[in-house]
């Protein structure tokens, strides 16, 4: 049989869930805003090593590593797919 707990018993505890809720609230705000930056971050040394490999120039090779406007045309295309847009925030 479940215990009965008195009014003051009760609101006790949903003081205590309440303050466990905003706690978890919280813990998640803080987790999201750590990764945004580390998402950031990594997806920015991917497209680095990307733009190096663009560039390497195979063994014995004399000309340019690729065309000149090749780099800016990936970023112009990628760019755009990499900022958030206004409905995502």
């Amino acid at each position: 049989m479940l215990p009965r707990w008195s009014g003051l018993e009760q609101e006790e505890w949903a003081r205590y869930f309440k303050k466990l809720a905003a706690l978890g609230k919280l813990a998640a705000g803080l987790a999201h805003e750590l990764n945004n930056p580390a998402a950031a971050i990594e997806s920015y040394s991917h497209m680095d090593r990307a733009d190096r490999a663009l560039h390497r120039r195979p063994r014995g090779h004399r000309g340019p590593a690729c065309h000149p406007r090749a780099p800016r045309t990936v970023f112009r295309v990628a760019l755009p797919l990499s900022v958030p847009l206004a409905s995502d925030a």
